[in-house]
């Protein structure tokens, strides 16, 4: 409940940026990686509680190393814990952006896919708060 709770008030904080903007649009494509990736750990933990005797059959069939690919509750930690990480930086984001400190931060990826808040290189005067309720 409380996931779906936050994920409404994340959903509402995008729909306040101005309409048409790049900041709008790199905040929704975040917010939709948050999301599908905690999905596919949902998506992986039940697949692991419908199929869990399948699955620690064929587990048993490949034998160690490959097995733990099979481990799909593990699976499911690792995803949600991923998700809840591009959220956490979502919400960091979002927070600067209600402050009116955008232009002194940015989203920073390392190798590609692990995002994070950065001071901005760019100095650039502060602007105006957005309230976003």
């Amino acid at each position: 409940m409380l996931v779906t709770v936050l994920n409404f008030r994340s959903y509402y904080a995008v729909d306040k940026l101005p309409k048409d903007s790049q900041l709008r649009t790199s905040m929704q494509r975040l917010l939709f990686k948050a999301w599908m990736i905690f999905g596919l750990g949902f998506l992986a933990w039940n697949i692991d509680n419908i199929a869990c005797d399948h699955l620690r059959f064929a587990r048993q069939k490949v034998g160690r190393p490959t097995s733990y690919l099979l481990e799909f509750h593990g699976w499911w930690h690792v995803f949600t814990a991923i998700g809840t990480y591009y959220w956490i930086v979502f919400n960091q984001y979002i927070r600067l952006i209600m402050l009116g400190e955008v232009n002194n931060w940015d989203i920073k990826w390392t190798i590609g896919f692990i995002p994070y808040v950065a001071r901005s290189s760019k100095k650039s005067a502060k602007v105006n708060r957005k309230k976003i309720e």
